[in-house]
């Protein structure tokens, strides 16, 4: 084989390696292939192709050296003159002859060395993974908590709290909104999800229930407030009953629902109704009271705006009546509406077993009326019900149980 076509064939098999590496990507996992006299960094993906390239090259390179009548070190220069050229996409603005004093080639050659410019390129690479690393987490965490302070805002208003100092006390005990099982205690509920954790804590700061006490950060509930005013939204109708966020209430209270882990929202809607009737009650349109929800002194109590009292609603059938299934509305409908687990003598109290057969009835009804209708009143939960409620049955067995016993 002559030498212009040996020349003319490694040239070739050259375009092919160079192209092969132009094809790395910032993410990619590299390799590095050797020949005799130069190294290639290609993705992992194309190892088989470049090392095969390779190979046919050596081959190239042994034959070549029959025509060649230049020193090692000429050589040595002639291979790494190339890397540079491959590897980095530095080109010398004057091309080097080999007429050219020795010594300057030699220079080259130790600065250009093969070792010197993976080097270089490993590192270029590096710092640009990293620094693209850099700002995608940057972006991640101002993203991160850019969602829960809008969530922290939003809630904090529905309660009339001050959004900022409700913030900044969140972000303090949280470890910047990365630990809320520090300050929250509700085991079951998902404070991995922001939204999830803003709402309770806000809930829970509310009611100065949080694992510390507002005391303990030199606050008052007085400081929070920024309003005792009751806003309402006058409805007389709770199908068509929307919200000042433009969720209808059953929707709002789904929502609020899975955020407490209610195991049945059917049926703590259902003792809403009841309570308010689906034409809304004085309660509810005055005191944002959704549930018949008593004090101490079992005096109806009044919410700062129909959101905070959907919340509250939800939150108390969580902590006393989550464990009741749609197979004990009775023993429910005892307790929500005497505060004792036992049934009355219907002999001795009557006006208050009527009262409890009646809203075990009404519930019962309403239970029924919004399962056939479940998309209606539940429109953005509907999907995840279907996963959810297999796994839910599994735990009501032994709720059951308690029950029975």
């Amino acid at each position: 084989m002559k030498r212009n076509q040996l020349e003319k064939k490694q040239q070739t098999y050259l375009k092919i390696l160079n192209h092969l590496e132009i094809k790395v990507k910032v993410n990619s996992e590299v390799v590095i292939i050797c020949s005799d006299k130069e190294s290639f960094v290609v993705d992992k993906k194309y190892e088989n192709i470049c090392r095969y390239v390779v190979a046919r090259y050596n081959k190239l390179l042994e034959k070549s050296f029959n025509y060649s009548n230049l020193t090692t070190k000429g050589i040595c220069f002639l291979g790494m003159l190339g890397l540079l050229k491959i590897l980095t996409g530095i080109y010398p603005q004057e091309e080097i002859s080999y007429e050219k004093d020795f010594n300057t080639k030699s220079k080259l050659v130790e600065l250009y060395s093969s070792t010197y410019l993976l080097d270089k390129k490993a590192e270029l690479i590096e710092s640009k993974e990293y620094m693209e690393k850099i700002i995608l987490e940057k972006e991640q965490e101002i993203e991160r908590i850019a969602t829960y302070e809008a969530y922290l805002t939003e809630y904090s208003n529905y309660f009339h709290l001050d959004s900022e100092k409700v913030i900044q006390l969140a972000k303090l005990t949280t470890e910047n909104y990365k630990n809320f099982s520090a300050i929250i205690d509700c085991k079951d509920c998902d404070l991995e999800d922001a939204k999830t954790a803003c709402i309770l804590f806000v809930y829970y700061l509310n009611k100065d229930a949080l694992i510390k006490d507002l005391d303990d950060f030199g606050l008052s509930k007085d400081n929070l407030l920024t309003t005792t005013e009751i806003e309402t939204i006058p409805h007389d109708d709770m199908n068509e009953f929307y919200l000042s966020n433009g969720k209808k209430y059953s929707a709002f209270f789904a929502e609020i629902c899975d955020v407490f882990n209610i195991r049945n929202k059917s049926l703590a809607l259902a003792v809403s109704l009841i309570e308010i009737g689906e034409e809304g009650s004085y309660s509810s349109n005055n005191r944002n009271n959704f549930g018949g929800m008593k004090n101490l002194s079992w005096e109806l109590m009044e919410f700062a705006t129909p959101e905070a009292g959907i919340i509250c609603m939800c939150a108390n059938f969580k902590d006393k009546y989550n464990d009741y299934s749609e197979d004990f509305i009775k023993e429910l409908a005892c307790y929500y509406v005497s505060g004792k687990t036992s049934m009355p003598d219907p002999e001795e109290d009557k006006v208050l077993y009527d009262e409890i057969m009646r809203w075990t009835d009404g519930v019962k009804s309403f239970y029924v009326k919004i399962n056939e209708n479940y998309t209606f009143y539940f429109p953005n939960n509907y999907s995840e019900d279907i996963f959810l409620v297999r796994k839910r049955q599994l735990s009501e067995g032994s709720i059951i149980e308690k029950l029975k016993s």
